[in-house]
């Protein structure tokens, strides 16, 4: 009985070290596995971005003051970037080709929401300037805010102490239009 207790003892210590070892292994393996997965979801992670970018383009173009499109349009510069650089993956160039319609939908994008800006702008500043040519014809030297103004006429520069008053929001614009205007030589050189 003894040994049948110490036969059935080695049996089980056996089975639980087999049993164990291959635990340890099937742990071994899923960590393989786990890592494998993740160094593929990484490589992927580019090709999925398509479909969260055309969702937040989506969206950029629904709202009209989205500041979106700037994070947007320097992701797909990297998707770009990355497909470029892998052409070996299967749709390869179908996701380029994706990237770069989108990439070109929101630069028009962008393109059109400046446009807007500056005419927005622009007639802004030729609301004033009308109304300083208004006022200066009728004689008057003050604008509709009740400040004096005046505007530079096509033959020179604004008469002696007068000075041409815009809303706070156009004159920081046409300061800033003006500061990229020259500073743009400097940033392409």
């Amino acid at each position: 009985m003894f040994e049948a207790l110490l036969a059935l003892h080695a049996q089980v210590k056996s089975s639980s070290q087999a049993l164990s070892g291959s635990t340890e292994a099937l742990l071994a393996e899923k960590a393989e596995l786990t890592e494998f997965v993740e160094a593929l979801r990484a490589r992927l992670k580019f090709f999925d971005e398509y479909e969260l970018a055309a969702t937040q383009f989506a969206a950029a173009a629904a709202a009209p003051d989205s500041t979106d499109l700037m994070p947007l349009l320097k992701k797909l510069d990297e998707c770009i970037a990355y497909v470029a650089a892998n052409p070996q993956y299967a749709d390869a160039v179908a996701y380029a080709t994706k990237f770069r319609q989108l990439q070109s939908r929101t630069l028009g994008l962008v393109r059109g929401r400046v446009q807007t800006v500056l005419r927005q702008a622009t007639q802004v500043v030729q609301t004033a300037v009308a109304e300083v040519a208004a006022g200066a014809a009728a004689g008057g030297a003050t604008g509709q805010s009740g400040l004096p103004t005046a505007t530079r006429s096509a033959s020179g520069p604004l008469p002696a102490g007068r000075v041409l008053v815009l809303p706070e929001g156009t004159e920081v614009s046409l300061l800033y239009v003006r500061f990229r205007a020259a500073a743009e030589p400097l940033l392409k050189g």
